[in-house]
């Protein structure tokens, strides 16, 4: 799921399947929108995969389509939606979540992850890191010179604590990641977005990232050197 502050009309390349938003009707690349199916008495579940079976219907991860959620849909999919806006976005929060989850350790069985300040350094100055992920009680990262580097680009992002991530890596704590490898730094970037809706969190597109993060109470500022 790509996410963006105003809606984009589809790319013209031709390449990507495209779908019809239920709410405002326009017509975008499938990965552009969440697909949503209804799980029996009424209720509707979001498909971040695309894999889960029965009839689906997509709309934007946008807030102005997401509070439109049950009368869309219940005219797309023909049935009566009992899923309320607000529930439907703290199920999407919650499927974020666990994905999130299952593609970081997914990028840690396949080595695709390198942690600590000298490995994340090494990485971002070498181009092989295509995400910096931060633990939220890790503000002494702000300071990290890759990591300053990265802001401007958007290419990091705050998510779980250093604790969540040492034990990925069977340590106490670790307070910084890097993904090095581009399919899977989008998905995670594009999951973290979604997991973060309940917070307040703007949407942003994926090109470009987010110019700004905030590490625990310390803000990062782009560096212009």
């Amino acid at each position: 799921m790509a996410l963006g502050s105003k809606k984009r009309k589809p790319s013209q390349r031709g390449q990507a399947p495209a779908r019809l938003c239920a709410c405002c009707r326009l017509s975008l690349p499938k990965s552009d929108l969440i697909r949503w199916v209804s799980s029996g008495d009424g209720q509707v579940v979001p498909d971040l995969t695309g894999r889960l079976p029965g009839r689906g219907a997509y709309l934007h991860p946008h807030p102005e389509c997401l509070a439109k959620l049950q009368t869309s849909l219940s005219k797309s999919l023909k049935m009566s939606v009992s899923t309320t806006p607000v529930q439907g976005i703290e199920l999407l929060m919650s499927a974020a979540r666990h994905r999130v989850e299952l593609l970081l350790g997914q990028a840690r069985r396949r080595s695709l992850l390198v942690w600590g300040a000298d490995a994340v350094s090494e990485a971002w100055q070498d181009k092989r890191a295509s995400l910096i992920l931060v633990a939220a009680d890790a503000a002494a990262a702000a300071k990290i010179g890759a990591v300053r580097q990265a802001v401007p680009l958007g290419c990091v992002k705050v998510w779980g604590t250093k604790a969540q991530f040492g034990a990925i890596f069977g340590r106490p704590e670790v307070g910084v990641v890097a993904v090095v490898d581009e399919t899977l730094a989008k998905g995670l970037f594009d999951a973290i977005a979604l997991a973060l809706l309940g917070r307040g969190a703007e949407f942003v597109s994926r090109s470009p990232w987010a110019a700004e993060e905030k590490f625990g109470s310390q803000e990062v500022e782009s560096s212009e050197n």
